[in-house]
């Protein structure tokens, strides 16, 4: 058969390659300490999971409207509105995930040859879709292995702005550094695409998972002005990855537009799952909390410990669930992943996968118990020289 010439533009994810990886040795009966997995550890609680089983018993198992049901777009709403957004439900639409949510606002957005803006190091999955419809995704520097919030550097964005330029686009906290771009930043980064009339994309998804008293906000601002896009979703904030439930937030003529794209792709997000959101939105949060101080100790004990490895070192990561060590001068991350996992049986993934500025650098998740981090790390430490 005769395909697309796009294919040749598709690119294996790394973060779940690694995954597949560690299957693959468990199934051999192989120990691994994993700290390759993005997603919560915990399980969906349980309110969360009875308002599923219940909305299946209801016989609530057919098609939704491509915009997600009235009940979860007004929860939203006034979820958002907590935060400073002004917004409605004409500003809303659900998503079978995430990841198709940042897949159709860039199918919008972006022609063969046109740049997006985005920050270096970051998750591969955001270059990989832009890629693949064409565009080009232009780096931005913004990582400091001494500062855990970074050297985010507005200068650096505004000068990378082109004829070619379509989004700027934000992750914060960041994967895989864990950093946050603070609410003032952001605001002038919505004046900054506002007077070059390019969207700014903001990927929340790890938005509820910040530590040290740091509050991962966003200036007040109203959607309708045009220049912000929210991507978000329910799997690390609710722990709930395989529900597979993401949403954007735009002005409400790129909402319809985004909604047309649903209909002639996905249809709409399962019907059931949307009921589970809806109780995850408007129920109570404390479990939230112990979880998020759980992660919180965890990453304590992890930074504790990679500064106890000859030639590492990691500064506290602000937000999210990663570390993202430095792993000495020259070191290539790739080879040196895979020796962690096949020598010493532990995963991680390799940072040259985030970009450039990833090199000498692995990414590693703290979502695994707290002796299993240290028994990780002792593994490392007694397979690298001093």
């Amino acid at each position: 058969m005769e395909l697309s010439s796009s294919v040749n533009r598709l690119k294996p994810s790394p973060t779940i390659g690694a995954s597949e990886e560690v299957r693959k040795l468990k199934a051999k009966g192989i120990d691994v300490v994993r700290f390759d997995i993005g997603e919560p550890d915990f399980d969906t609680p349980d309110h969360i999971r009875m308002a599923g089983i219940e909305a299946i018993k209801k016989g609530f198992t057919h098609y939704t409207s491509a915009r997600g049901i009235p009940e979860l777009r007004e929860a939203l709403v006034s979820d958002q509105k907590r935060i400073g957004l002004g917004l409605d439900t004409s500003n809303v639409v659900f998503y079978p995930g995430s990841k198709i949510g940042l897949f159709s606002i860039f199918s919008l957005l972006v022609d063969p040859g046109s740049e997006v803006i985005i920050q270096d190091p970051l998750w591969p999955t955001y270059g990989s879709i832009i890629e693949y419809l064409g565009g080009i995704p232009v780096r931005v520097g913004d990582w400091s292995d001494q500062s855990p919030s970074g050297v985010f550097s507005l200068e650096e964005f505004e000068r990378k702005i082109s004829s070619k330029t379509r989004a700027i686009l934000i992750n914060s906290p960041c994967n895989p550094t864990g950093a946050v771009v603070t609410d003032d930043k952001i605001e002038e980064l919505l004046e900054i695409s506002g007077s070059k009339q390019i969207p700014l994309v903001l990927d929340r998804i790890y938005s509820a998972l910040t530590y040290d008293g740091v509050e991962d906000k966003i200036p007040a601002y109203d959607v309708e002005d045009g220049n912000l896009i929210v991507i978000s979703g329910f799997s690390k904030e609710f722990a709930m990855t395989g529900w597979r439930l993401g949403y954007s937030i735009a002005p409400k003529s790129f909402t319809n537009l985004l909604v047309e794209f649903q209909e002639n792709t996905t249809t709409c997000p399962s019907s059931f799952v949307q009921y589970a959101a809806l109780a995850a939105l408007t129920g109570a949060r404390d479990w939230q909390k112990k979880m998020n101080a759980e992660y919180e100790e965890r990453r304590n004990v992890m930074v504790g410990e990679i500064n106890r490895i000859h030639g590492w070192k990691c500064a506290p990561p602000q937000g999210a669930f990663y570390c993202f060590p430095f792993t000495g001068n020259g070191s290539d991350s790739v080879s040196l992943s895979s020796k962690l996992l096949l020598q010493a049986g532990v995963s991680s993934v390799a940072g040259a996968f985030f970009g450039e500025r990833g090199e000498s650098h692995l990414r590693l998740s703290y979502t695994t118990p707290r002796d299993r981090i240290v028994e990780g790390m002792k593994r490392i430490r007694d397979l690298l020289p001093l």
